[in-house]
């Protein structure tokens, strides 16, 4: 996301875990969802600015289902606390 000013640094690396993880699977299934999601982050927030940001992360989030692990609980639970603040 290009306004990395605004969105504090461990949700943005958050978001890249994620990214990386849905990019390696292809995008198959609910992943091409979450990818579809984290690839209009920049439109939701030109859009609606950060409530659009923190939106957008809770439909990015309930396309991770099939995401698991520690580093998928880690990032998972740092996206929540950032789009339920």
């Amino acid at each position: 996301m290009s306004n990395s000013n605004i969105i504090p640094s461990e949700v943005h690396q958050a978001l890249n875990a994620t990214k990386e993880r849905c990019v390696e699977i292809k995008g198959k299934g609910l992943a091409g969802y979450a990818l579809s999601y984290l690839n209009a982050l920049d439109q939701a927030y030109v859009q609606y600015g950060i409530e659009g940001v923190k939106t957008q992360i809770l439909y990015i989030l309930n396309n991770l289902s099939w995401w698991r692990g520690p580093e998928a609980r880690e990032a998972k639970k740092i996206l929540k606390k950032f789009a339920t603040s």
